[in-house]
Order: structure tokens, then C-alpha cells, then sequence
């Protein structure tokens, strides 16, 4: 976990992150990467707005991997270059949120 979806965080967040995570993290990620029946969508059943929030420094999920989920699904894409997998850390708020919410507040009436 430290040396790669954390890989970016300060040592004291990965410490406050790790005994938090589940299993089940890690199988959702692999069913997702594998294309397990149970991750599958069919995208033209998608009708909602969709806004995928991508990271630079991730060592989970290739760049490109981010760019044809969001063409698939005709959604924004918003990249941050030097985040790591785990885009949700608290010290990334300041930087991942304020666009996500800009986004919410054009999109979500």
C-alpha cells in the first residue's frame, strides 16, 4: 500500500490511512481491473452526469485507463499531475475539491 496506491502521501497519513483500509479494496480494484462481470456497465444505460477525478502520480491505473473511462461515459475529466492513487487523502482536499465542487455547481442544478 505505501509503495504504491499511497506512494506520494507523508508517511504520517499513510499511517493514518492503512488501518482503516478493508480487503475488500483491494478485490474491487482487481474485479474493476480484470473486468469482472460484476463491474461491467453498459454505458449507453448511463444518463447521469459523470465526472472522472484522475491522478498523475498513480501507480494503479495508467493514465490512458482514466482518459477512456471518461470518453466512454462522455464525462469531464479533471487530472491532478503529482497525486497519487489515493486522490481522496486528506491532503489533497485543497486541491481535488475545489474543482470537483465547481463542477457539482455547474452540472447539478
Amino acid at each position: 500500500m505505501r509503495q504504491i496506491p499511497l506512494n506520494t502521501l507523508s508517511v504520517a497519513e499513510q499511517n493514518a490511512l492503512l488501518p482503516k483500509l478493508v480487503r475488500d479494496s483491494g478485490r474491487v480494484f482487481r474485479e474493476a481491473s480484470m473486468g469482472a462481470r460484476s463491474t461491467k456497465v453498459d454505458a449507453s444505460t448511463v444518463t447521469c452526469p459523470v465526472l472522472c477525478v484522475s491522478a498523475g502520480s498513480d501507480r494503479n491505473v495508467a493514465p490512458w485507463t482514466s482518459r477512456a473511462i471518461a470518453k466512454r461515459y462522455g464525462a469531464e475529466q479533471q487530472h491532478h499531475p503529482g497525486a497519487p492513487h489515493w486522490i481522496i487523502a486528506e491532503s489533497l482536499v485543497d486541491q481535488v475539491g475545489p474543482p470537483v465542487l465547481d463542477w457539482l455547481r455547474r452540472t447539478v442544478p
